[in-house]
C-alpha cells in the first residue's frame, strides 16, 4: 500500500517496463491480459502502451525509440526524460522475471477493482428505496 492507500507496486512496474526496453523478447514472456491499464502510475501506463505498439508492430522498444513516442507527455519531462528510460533499463531484472512482475501488477490492478466497486457497493448499499436484490444486482453488474 502506498499513500493513497491503494495497492501498488511502482518498483515492479519500472523492473518490469526497465525489462521490455531491454530485451523486446521478454514482451513475450508477459502473462495474457496485461495491459497498460493494469499500471498503477499513469505514465507507466503510457509507457507500457508505447512499447507494446513498436514490439508489436516489429521494431525495438529501445530507450531512444520509446522517447520519441512518449517525449511530447508532460510526464516525460517531469520522471527525467531519457534518464529515466535509461535508468529503467539499467536496473532491469532478468528478462526471466517479466512474467512474475506482470502478474504482481495484474493482481495489484484487481486489488485496486475491488477496492474501488467495494466503495461503490458501499456507497448506494444503504439506500432503502431500492431492494436489496437490486443492489445485489447493480453490485454484481459492478
Amino acid at each position: 500500500m502506498n499513500a493513497d492507500g491503494l495497492p501498488k507496486n511502482l518498483e515492479a512496474e519500472q523492473a518490469l517496463l526497465g525489462a521490455l526496453m531491454f530485451d523486446a523478447v521478454s514482451f513475450e514472456r508477459l502473462p495474457e491480459g496485461l495491459v497498460g491499464e493494469h499500471f498503477a502510475e499513469p505514465f507507466h501506463q503510457r509507457l507500457f502502451a508505447a512499447i507494446a505498439e513498436l514490439v508489436q508492430g516489429g521494431r525495438i522498444s529501445d530507450p531512444s525509440i520509446v522517447s520519441d513516442r512518449v517525449k511530447q507527455d508532460p510526464a516525460y519531462v517531469e520522471f527525467g526524460g531519457l534518464g529515466y528510460l535509461l535508468t529503467l533499463v539499467e536496473n532491469a531484472p532478468a528478462s526471466a522475471m517479466v512474467r512474475d512482475y506482470g502478474r504482481s501488477i495484474m493482481d495489484l490492478a484487481l486489488r485496486r477493482d475491488l477496492i474501488r466497486i467495494g466503495g461503490e457497493i458501499a456507497t448506494v448499499a444503504p439506500d432503502p428505496s431500492l431492494p436489496a436484490s437490486d443492489h445485489l444486482g447493480a453490485a454484481e453488474a459492478l
